[in-house]
């Protein structure tokens, strides 16, 4: 899996068998744009751990009601969900 880019503090856009998908990261709730001050925030922490172009591996949890993998994003060997909750 490849990231393409960085949606929100939560997601993120993946190639995955030569489509882009959308990819939510499991068990995290950040804020979205012009919803709280801390969006912008939420985005620029993700960004420092993930960038365009990364190798990435996924562990899929479920999919959610808008088709989106959800599950655990690995980068170089690190859980990049449990790198925002530190």
């Amino acid at each position: 899996m490849k990231v393409l880019s960085i949606t929100n503090g939560q997601q993120l856009l993946a190639e995955a068998e030569d489509h882009g998908r959308a990819v939510r990261l499991a068990w995290l709730k950040a804020s979205r744009f012009l919803q709280e001050p801390c969006a912008e925030f939420a985005q620029s922490v993700l960004g420092s751990n993930v960038r365009r172009g990364d190798q990435a591996s996924f562990e899929l949890r479920s999919s959610d009601v808008y088709g989106h993998l959800v599950g655990r994003l690995f980068v170089n060997g690190k859980d990049i969900g449990a790198q925002l909750v530190r």
